[in-house]
């Protein structure tokens, strides 16, 4: 069974482009909290994750390696599986949300997601959604991640 996420970015008019993912949006034991607060710190390479549109999968990487098959049956280590790019599915474009409490609304209700990540002055917050509501309640990434014990390159990250 998946664990459904929305994958977020806030630009800068403030509005939010945010993406569905399917497998492992969990936040610990290598789901997509831990993916993101270790190898998407550049907002460059969330942009480009953002602009692959709904994921299947997150890796470490957003590209695969163009000498290597990389398709949705047969995914590199570690690469993101995209609908639209490697399983040629229509291109399902990131949405577009006025803020962040919308953004967790939408992704709960609209996307399924269980949870939501949203990339914001260069660092990433997360609302748990399953156990949250309105009021959202946003937590800085880093700060539940090391509540729970995370190693950032085998050192613990202090609060």
């Amino acid at each position: 069974m998946s664990t459904n996420a929305a994958i977020g970015l806030t630009m800068p008019d403030g509005t939010i482009k945010a993406v569905y993912l399917h497998w492992d949006g969990y936040i610990t034991d290598g789901g997509a909290g831990e993916t993101l607060a270790e190898h998407y710190q550049d907002r460059a390479k969330v942009e480009k994750l953002i602009s692959l549109g709904f994921l299947s999968s997150l890796g470490a990487e957003v590209d695969p390696d163009p000498a290597s098959p990389h398709s949705w049956t047969n995914p590199q280590p570690g690469v993101t599986v995209a609908y639209h790019r490697d399983r040629k599915e229509p291109l399902q474009p990131a949405v577009e949300f006025k803020d962040k409490d919308l953004f967790a609304e939408e992704a709960k209700g609209n996307l399924w997601a269980e949870y939501a990540y949203l990339f914001e002055d260069g660092h990433w917050l997360m609302c748990d959604l399953h156990l949250s509501a309105k009021p959202w309640k946003w937590k800085v990434l880093s700060d539940v991640l090391a509540q729970n014990g995370w190693k950032l390159n085998g050192k613990p990250v202090e609060l």
